[in-house]
């Protein structure tokens, strides 16, 4: 007895992913958003592009001069409180906030632009 229904694709997504891929990259190429929006930018008012968000890029450029100057994540996100920063959801920043930023700038960013201090 067979486990898979006459007529049906052994591998039922195999057909889909071209499309789906397709569709990502036609995305892509118009400039249009795919995904999260990084932190740093905002939603423009046409929905559809992304645009620099001022106080976030404010604070990746607090993140960037504090990283500079060698301070832990720890401290830089003591530093970003006591500053009256806030992450984009409104809470106190944290290590591992600070840690994600830093890796998702260093993914994005020419080596050494975020300064992983030693």
């Amino acid at each position: 007895m067979s486990i898979v229904s006459e007529g049906k694709s052994d591998a039922p997504l195999s057909g889909n992913i071209c499309p789906v891929l397709f569709g990502l990259r036609e995305r892509s190429s118009k400039g249009k958003r795919i995904g999260n929006i990084a932190y740093g930018y905002r939603l423009a008012e046409d929905g559809i592009h992304v645009e620099a968000d001022p106080v976030e890029q404010a604070v990746l450029a607090e993140i960037r001069r504090r990283r500079l100057e060698g301070l832990s994540l720890r401290k830089v996100a003591a530093a970003l409180n006591a500053r009256g920063y806030t992450t984009r959801r409104g809470t106190n920043w944290r290590l591992e906030s600070v840690a994600r930023i830093v890796n998702q700038e260093a993914r994005r960013t020419p080596v050494g632009s975020i300064g992983d201090a030693a």
